[in-house]
């Protein structure tokens, strides 16, 4: 293990620590594209035009990214994301109809792993 290696994985595991464990982390590797599935509580005629799932993702240094989720068939909602920097980065969901508990409210982090060459 190079020292550069050894401190990253050092700091990854402080910030690993820093997640509350009721709320457990995903991994990601920075620039890679990250998914996470959301299950609608809500059946939709046509999911496409009738909600709107905006997600904000908070991480390190103050950065802040704002996307939107999709429907993927049936009562099934996806995230999706690449990091651009590694570190912990805490996501939460708004959705267009706020009496949709499986898609409104929801919230989690992801630990951004660096790239490795």
């Amino acid at each position: 293990m190079t020292p550069l290696s050894f401190r990253w994985s050092i700091s990854l595991g402080v910030a690993a620590a820093a997640v509350s464990p009721a709320m457990a982390a995903d991994g990601a590797v920075v620039w890679q594209r990250w998914e996470h599935r959301l299950t609608s509580s809500v059946d939709y005629a046509n999911p496409c035009a009738d909600v709107a799932l905006r997600v904000t993702y908070d991480g390190p240094g103050g950065q802040r990214l704002s996307t939107l989720g999709f429907w993927d068939g049936n009562r099934t909602f996806r995230l999706r994301c690449a990091f651009p920097e590694p570190g912990t980065w805490r996501w939460t969901t708004e959705c267009s109809d706020g009496a949709n508990t499986g898609l409104h409210g929801q919230s989690g982090a992801v630990i951004g792993n660096p790239q490795s060459y």
